[in-house]
């Protein structure tokens, strides 16, 4: 049953600090701390749309931001009315972004593990999905990054926030599907694939003459 009483803004917080500590709150904080995602003093801001996963990384910041021991700022926007309904009665004030603040991406870990996974069986080659990355003078951090799709996609239905699976049409279905028949046997088989990403043994690699 979706939360709707007067205190869900309160009662939102609540839960990610207390019933989804260990699936968002701690790997949030992971990704935040591991990846140097915000510096001291940083200013952030979210473009908030209808997308449980962005109020997510949104109300995820605004908790660490009360409670953090370094200063930084954040901001949040809203790409529509309907947007902008909900993310008062969530509790996240609105103001136009300034210029120049570091954006906030919301994909998650399960991203990551497509992006790779995709890359070796479709491309050919090994990508990953960076937490960080800088393009044109404007930096994007991914502060869901060690979050999985299925714990965001629990406490988005729980709270009556709009849920948007990824697209059917991105070329993706196979390896969705392909992980998830692993995870049916293997609960923790993305975890180990994302945890990969960072142990390459690049030495066991193949150079060809003449790479660096």
């Amino acid at each position: 049953m979706s939360e709707r009483a007067p205190g869900r803004a309160a009662g939102m917080e609540h839960a990610i600090v207390k019933a989804y500590r260990k699936t968002l709150w701690q790997p949030f904080i992971a990704a935040v701390q591991r990846y140097g995602l915000i510096p001291e003093g940083e200013r952030v801001h979210v473009r908030l749309a209808m997308d449980g996963a962005v109020f997510a990384a949104a109300k995820l910041l605004q908790e660490m931001h009360r409670h953090t021991l370094f200063p930084f700022e954040l901001t949040f926007s809203a790409d529509g009315a309907e947007t902008a309904a909900l993310a008062a009665e969530v509790g996240l004030p609105l103001s136009a972004p300034a210029g120049g603040e570091t954006e906030v991406l919301p994909e998650c870990m399960t991203d990551a593990v497509e992006t790779l996974m995709a890359s070796l069986l479709k491309e050919g080659g090994l990508r990953a999905l960076p937490p960080v990355e800088e393009a044109n003078g404007i930096r994007r951090i991914r502060p869901l990054y060690c979050v999985e799709r299925r714990d965001l996609r629990r406490w988005a239905l729980a709270w009556g926030l709009p849920w948007n699976e990824p697209d059917p049409a991105d070329g993706r279905g196979e390896i969705r599907a392909l992980l998830a028949g692993l995870r049916a046997g293997d609960r923790d088989v993305e975890t180990r694939v994302f945890r990969a990403a960072h142990a390459a043994h690049r030495a066991t690699f193949p150079v060809r003459r003449g790479q660096a």
